[in-house]
């Protein structure tokens, strides 16, 4: 393998690597304790998806009121 093979497929591989590492982005959608939307599973989510990049969590809790905003915790949530 000559010079320049190698230099094109170590370029290839070290962009294949970029593709793979994004970003996510999780919104939590609901203040229930633990369903798919709230934070707890958000956080769950960005646990599992790794350390190697940075994710993102945006709230979007619908309603009008600080209680309906608002998020009550029965027990701890998971460490990120």
């Amino acid at each position: 393998m000559t010079y320049v093979n190698k230099l094109i497929l170590a370029s290839i591989g070290f962009i294949l690597c970029f593709l793979s590492a994004r970003a996510d982005t999780f919104t939590v959608t609901s203040n229930a304790e633990s369903r798919p939307g709230s934070l707890r599973a958000c956080l769950t989510q960005t646990a599992a998806n790794g350390i190697a990049i940075k994710d993102y969590i945006y709230f979007n809790i619908p309603g009008a009121t600080w209680a309906d905003r608002t998020i009550i915790l029965q027990s701890e949530l998971p460490a990120v």
